[in-house]
């Protein structure tokens, strides 16, 4: 993902999300995303003992 995307993104959840809401929404977008990797890595590791 290019710069000029990340950009247009953050202009578009600026308009999309009230600028007073938005910490909140990228901190619970934060948690979102460690828990999704966290259950990708326990899901790796299951396989890896499978094998």
């Amino acid at each position: 993902m290019s710069i000029a995307e990340l950009f247009v993104i953050l202009i578009v959840a600026l308009v999309v999300i009230n600028p007073e809401r938005l910490p909140e929404v990228t901190y619970n977008l934060g948690r979102f995303i460690g828990r999704c990797k966290r259950w990708y890595q326990h899901l790796v590791e299951k396989y890896n003992q499978l094998l």
